[in-house]
């Protein structure tokens, strides 16, 4: 067996960038529904600042709300993780026992 040589940073992130393009192309619906959660996060987090006052209590209005739009968008990403996870374990599961004796 030869030698393999580790693809390089630009590499791996073209692939990773090429694969998620792909995914985008075959599920055009999830791509929607993610495109107007995203759309409606960003009216959401435009009013919550539209009128904070530069007082303590808008500094602590804040505080709040960039805990929520981060605690949000962390949870947003990890579903679609958690998701595509589930299906690739099911794959894998079948596949396995399809390959038992």
């Amino acid at each position: 067996m030869g030698t393999f040589k580790r693809a390089g940073p630009l590499t791996q992130i073209y692939e990773l960038t090429k694969r998620g393009w792909q995914v985008v192309v075959r599920n055009p619906v999830t791509f929607k529904a993610r495109l107007g959660q995203n759309v409606v996060m960003a009216i959401l987090v435009g009013l919550v600042y539209l009128r904070l006052d530069n007082t303590q209590a808008g500094l602590s209005d804040r505080q709040g709300a960039l805990f929520f739009i981060t605690l949000s968008q962390v949870m947003s990403s990890l579903m679609g993780v958690l998701l595509t996870c589930k299906l690739i374990f099911t794959i894998c599961f079948w596949s396995h026992l399809v390959s038992l004796p």
